[in-house]
């Protein structure tokens, strides 16, 4: 079995996934690594117009959302 490599879009597709996992956990720092790590491989992998890039910044959009209800939930 031959690895993938650090630049290929499933890498970026388990990051990504991981990254979810750490956002449903309220881990917003390491989901927010992991999603950048994701759309970094994207840039390069798939180009700025391709869907999975898209979603990656929406799920990072998300995660500042999330952020921003957690904190107001503690005030």
């Amino acid at each position: 079995m031959k690895a993938l490599g650090h630049d290929h879009a499933d890498t970026a597709s388990t990051l990504f996934e991981m990254a979810n996992v750490h956002e449903s956990q309220g881990n917003y720092d390491e989901a927010m690594r992991l999603y950048d790590q994701a759309l970094k491989i994207y840039m390069k992998a798939l180009g700025p117009n391709h869907a999975d890039t898209a979603s990656t910044l929406h799920a990072m959009a998300n995660v500042r959302v999330d952020e921003d209800d957690s904190s107001s939930a503690d005030d």
